[in-house]
């Protein structure tokens, strides 16, 4: 029936304009600078974004599939601490992905944490 198809697109149209406007009022709000001070927190002194990440995430040993499900099966309850860096490391890579699409910044991931450090001390004393 045309008379349903016509009315579907029409609040799949008005759904996808309140989706835009979203998207557009997001871009407004972000600050470049308040991005630049939460990846700092999960960095240490000297370390790049791309180091962070291998630090909180790339630690492990490859597993098997057959391991995964062996684990899984068992019942082995995951270390907080692996849970905590885990969490960090999505954390950290929205971050960087955020800085990396808005502003267009593509060495993002080579900033080390005196750079960052020096573009919030550059940015607060203006």
């Amino acid at each position: 029936d045309w008379v349903k198809v016509k009315e579907r697109t029409a609040a799949d149209l008005a759904r996808k304009e309140e989706e835009d406007e979203k998207e557009e009022e997001t871009q407004e709000n972000y600050s470049e600078i308040s991005t630049y001070r939460d990846i700092l927190v999960l960095l240490k002194p000297g370390e790049s974004v791309a180091k962070a990440l291998r630090r909180l995430g790339g630690n492990k040993k490859a597993m098997s599939a057959s391991e995964r499900w062996k684990k899984k099966k068992a019942g082995v309850a995951e270390d907080p601490q692996v849970k905590l860096d885990k969490e960090m490391m999505l954390k950290l890579t929205g971050l960087a992905d955020s800085v990396l699409t808005r502003s267009g910044n593509m060495q993002v991931y080579e900033e080390t944490y005196e750079s960052i450090s020096y573009k919030i001390e550059q940015e607060d004393g203006k």
